[in-house]
């Protein structure tokens, strides 16, 4: 063979090599404790959201909870007093380790756990319309 080939087929081998370390560090790093990514700083963060934004405006008394057992994931749950009919919306935002929004949507359950429904799309709209109970 070639040299030319060799040195090639070597490059070529250690690029593979660290994509392969860099995407699995990224994949088993925890997410960041509450010291270093405080939940006040994800929650100021994603209240300039317009989801957020609608889903307060809606449910004053809602609570928001940061669960960081996988990736950080915030968990908006209207006060269960201020709902009612056979299921529960909830709004959830994944965010990244630095804190930034990556993902949100509308969850809506009926209240025996049968019946999950997730939204994905026009979120606003549906928050101030709220459908849940017309699917489930």
């Amino acid at each position: 063979m070639p040299r030319m080939v060799i040195i090639a087929t070597i490059f070529v081998a250690i690029l593979i090599g660290i994509g392969a370390v860099v995407y699995l560090y990224n994949f088993f790093v925890p997410p960041p404790d509450e010291q270093e990514l405080p939940d006040k700083k994800i929650l100021n963060n994603l209240r300039q959201t317009p989801e957020v934004k609608a889903f307060a405006a809606k449910y004053p008394e809602s609570t928001a909870i940061v669960d960081r057992s996988g990736n950080i994931v915030v968990q908006y749950s209207p006060d269960p007093s201020s709902t009612t009919g056979e299921y529960s919306l909830t709004l959830l935002a994944q965010v990244s380790n630095e804190g930034r929004l990556q993902s949100m949507h509308i969850q809506c359950v009926s209240n025996d756990g049968q019946q999950v429904e997730r939204i994905y799309l026009d979120l606003v709209n549906y928050i101030q319309t709220e459908r849940c109970q017309n699917k489930i």
